[in-house]
Formats: structure tokens, C-alpha cells, sequence
């Protein structure tokens, strides 16, 4: 798959690094609304273990015991989505956003992991790596899931 060892954990490292942005946009999101501020701070919170947990995964790669499927999840597409992450915080930073815009982004962030399959292009026989892809996935689905609900009931109280 790869040329060297290293190829694979600098996709990880960009995995990582992206979950992170996500997390920082979250906890943006978190203080410009102190309404929903739980909320945003427990999958904001979510998304910085994910962040560790897939930098603890680097050194596994480089052994060789991880690989990525850069033909199914293109690193580009993991660089698009930090740079994107990088404008959302920006603009939330600014006050360029309402909650029904920010629940709006969210979802498309989770939706755009869950449809493009980022994890599933992990390859690997590592117990440990297997479990972590897995509680992210999980997570990841239940992250959009309640951002829907989330949205949901912000649609329904509004006339």
C-alpha cells in the first residue's frame, strides 16, 4: 500500500489532526451557545479522545501493523477537511453563525466521515487498532444521530 512506514502514520497524524479541528470547532460552538453548551462539550470532548486515541494508533503503523486504503479515502479529502474546519472556526470566531447553522455544519462534518467511510480504509489484524475504529465509527454515528435530533427539535419550536 504504501512506500515506507511512515505514509500510514501521517495519514493517521491527519486523521488525528482533523478530529481535533472538528473538537475545536465544537468547543467554538460551545461558548458562542450557552444554551446548547453541554452538548457541544461532550461530543467536543468526544472528538479529543478520538484525536488520542488515533495518535496512539502512529506507532502501530509504523510497524507496519496498520495500513490505509489511500485508493478508497484519499488523504486530499482528509487535507479539504481540516482546511474546512479551519474556515468554520473562523467564521464562528467572527459571530458568522446561529445554532441552526452550526447544527447544520456538525451533521454535514459527521455525515461527510460516515459517507466517505474514512475508517472503514483502515486495514489491520491489530486487536487494539480494531477496537478504537470501532468506538469512533460508533461515535461517529451517534454523534449525527443526536445533531439530527438536536436540529429536530430546534426546527419543530420554530414558527
Amino acid at each position: 500500500m504504501f512506500e515506507n512506514k511512515y505514509d500510514c502514520a501521517k495519514i493517521i497524524s491527519l486523521l488525528s489532526k482533523n478530529e481535533a479541528g472538528v473538537a475545536k470547532l465544537y468547543q467554538n460552538y460551545a461558548k458562542i451557545f450557552p444554551e446548547s453548551a453541554n452538548f457541544w462539550k461532550k461530543i467536543s470532548n468526544d472528538e479529543l479522545i478520538h484525536a488520542n486515541k488515533l495518535s496512539s494508533l502512529i506507532p502501530e503503523a509504523k510497524k507496519f501493523l496498520i495500513e490505509f486504503n489511500e485508493q478508497k479515502v484519499p488523504s486530499t479529502w482528509i487535507t479539504e477537511s481540516i482546511d474546512f474546519l479551519k474556515s468554520e472556526i473562523e467564521k464562528a470566531n467572527k459571530g458568522k453563525v446561529n445554532l441552526k447553522k452550526a447544527l447544520k455544519t456538525a451533521l454535514d462534518i459527521e455525515k461527510s466521515v460516515i459517507e466517505k467511510d474514512y475508517f472503514g480504509a483502515f486495514l489491520t489484524q491489530s486487536k487494539k487498532a480494531l477496537k478504537i475504529i470501532s468506538e469512533i465509527s460508533k461515535d461517529t454515528d451517534n454523534h449525527a444521530e443526536s445533531i439530527e435530533i438536536k436540529l429536530a427539535g430546534l426546527s419543530s419550536t420554530k414558527i
